[in-house]
């Protein structure tokens, strides 16, 4: 999973030494997700994945496609059902070369910006 997200990442326009990954496994009782939401032709199982995508702020919907695009192509690859995953991109300021996402981008004295990474549950792929 995290090979195929980074993969596509950098087909994308990011730099292939920007990997930067936090993994959440959480347990049933920790997660609720709609099994069919928004109209998938398939039912979502309990190796259900979310992905959010901290990226800065300006990607256009073009590069944002692309991205998903290579993603679900490379997750069939690896005989994991795409509909079984939620990606949510998260756009974030950058000032001075540091990022809302670590809490030091600050939009005023009083105001600062911070972010959290959603969940990401590891599916159980199959080894090739």
């Amino acid at each position: 999973m995290l090979d195929a997200a980074h993969a596509a990442l950098v087909s994308s326009g990011v730099p292939p030494t920007d990997k930067f990954h936090r993994v959440f496994e959480l347990e049933a009782d920790n997660v609720c997700f709609h099994p069919g939401y928004p109209d998938l032709t398939s039912q979502r199982t309990d190796d259900f994945v979310l992905i959010e995508i901290l990226w800065s702020v300006g990607r256009s919907v073009k590069v944002k496609k692309k991205f998903l695009q290579e993603l679900m192509e490379r997750l069939s690859r690896a005989d994991f059902n795409p509909e079984n995953v939620m990606v949510c991109f998260k756009e974030i300021p950058w000032e001075d070369g540091r990022s809302a996402a670590d809490g030091s981008y600050t939009r005023s004295r009083d105001t600062t910006v911070s972010s959290q990474c959603g969940s990401l549950r590891t599916p159980r792929l199959r080894q090739s």
